[in-house]
């Protein structure tokens, strides 16, 4: 007969295996990419963070924080997983450019810089912040070095670029200007006060420096007097002091503004702190010793002398033809007159386009003589071009005189 037995022999699938998976680089920059690598051994499917990969394969990934990346490999024998990790560190701060332009100036002139970065979050130049990418003018009054640090999530980087000052070529000279922006009623008890201003168009490297100013007043302890220089610097000239004295008029020299550039718009600020009394600024004006790099060119009268008709309010009038062209912002006029008794005297200067300003009007009292040179402002510009034409009247009996000359000096 026959007999039969059966044995079972159970087969199970073999488990997959990650036979390798790599990152490479391990480390990136911000904005870089490292690539993914892998093998697997009786896997039917493989996924990279959820995402369906291949069983075997390469990835590229561009990570902007730093990411681990699991790869699971499936079959029939379960699933097995494993991690790379892909560390991101955040890129430096770059400048890509930074320039000054132009690199040289004469002392009084300007330079702009110029720059632009990557990867910065915040820039300062000298400490003082700026933007990312920019442009910034500059005006030192010495060779100055100027630092630009760029700073971002990656660190700081800095560049320097220095804007070489030289001094002004031109002559050291004192001259006088003085403001046409007068004058001007001060109100009474006001602290905002009233403003003349006076506009320069020259003068470098400021020597020394004396202001000048008359201000009729019936009690000049109320007052406050300051002037401002066009870089900002305010100096105060009379704080209340004076009590119950009449007016102001006093030369002050300063040093404060020292190596400073005169050109610019200066500004007298006065202010009445206190009730009742009231009073103008008559007239102010600015001596400053510096060097002067404009050339100054002269026109004098051809039709002087000539008589001033005594108390005739028509007057003289003497002309004066200018054939150069140009635009000026001031310019002087200098006056030369014989009378024995100048408080009599009105003394008007007309520009071709018709502008006109008062020199004198009845100042002096008896005294004898103008020879004075004023320094007129026309901040807007004025054209000097053609024909200018001075008049003199003399407004009372008895005493007479001559206009003996004058002339007009422009900076150009």
């Amino acid at each position: 007969g026959s007999v039969s037995q059966d044995v079972t022999v159970t087969v199970n699938a073999a488990a997959p295996t990650i036979d390798s998976y790599s990152a490479s680089p391990t480390t990136i920059t911000s904005g870089g990419s490292a690539t993914l690598s892998w093998n697997t051994t009786n896997a039917t499917s493989c996924t990279i963070n959820g995402s369906s990969v291949a069983v075997d394969g390469t990835m590229t990934v561009s990570p902007t924080t730093t990411t681990t990346y699991t790869l699971t490999a499936t079959g029939s024998g379960g699933s097995v997983s494993q991690d790379v990790t892909v560390t991101v560190n955040a890129a430096a701060p770059t400048i890509d450019s930074y320039s000054a332009s132009p690199t040289t100036i004469t002392s009084g002139g300007s330079a702009t810089l110029s720059w632009n970065t990557t990867n910065a979050t915040s820039c300062t130049i000298n400490g003082s912040s700026v933007a990312v990418d920019g442009t910034m003018t500059v005006s030192p009054t010495s060779t100055t070095t100027y630092t630009l640090t760029a700073t971002g999530d990656g660190g700081s980087v800095s560049q320097d670029v220095t804007v070489t000052v030289n001094p002004a070529s031109g002559t050291v000279e004192t001259r006088t200007f003085s403001s046409g922006d007068v004058p001007k009623s001060i109100p009474d008890n006001n602290s905002t006060g009233v403003t003349s201003t006076l506009v320069l168009n020259d003068g470098h490297s400021i020597q020394d420096f004396q202001v000048t100013v008359n201000i009729t007043h019936t009690y000049i302890g109320d007052l406050v007097v300051s002037l401002i220089s066009p870089s900002g610097t305010e100096v105060t000239l009379s704080n209340r002091e004076g009590g119950s004295a009449n007016d102001i008029n006093k030369t002050y020299t300063l040093t404060n503004f020292n190596g400073q550039d005169a050109v610019g718009t200066w500004t007298l600020k006065v202010k009445d702190l206190a009730r009742y009394d009231t009073g103008t600024i008559d007239s102010w004006s600015l001596t400053v010793k510096a060097t002067y790099t404009s050339s100054t060119h002269d026109f004098a009268s051809t039709d002087t002398p000539i008589s001033i008709p005594d108390n005739n309010s028509t007057g003289i009038t003497s002309t004066l033809n200018v054939s150069a062209s140009a635009t000026v912002t001031s310019f002087d006029v200098t006056v030369n007159i014989t009378h024995t008794y100048i408080g009599d005297l009105v003394v008007t200067l007309y520009a071709p386009n018709g502008a006109s300003t008062v020199l004198s009007d009845r100042e002096g009292g008896s005294a004898n003589d103008i020879n004075k040179t004023w320094t007129v402002t026309a901040s807007s510009g004025l054209a000097i071009h053609g024909d200018w034409k001075l008049k003199v009247t003399d407004n009372a009996g008895a005493d007479v005189g001559t206009l003996d000359n004058w002339k007009l000096s422009f900076a150009y």
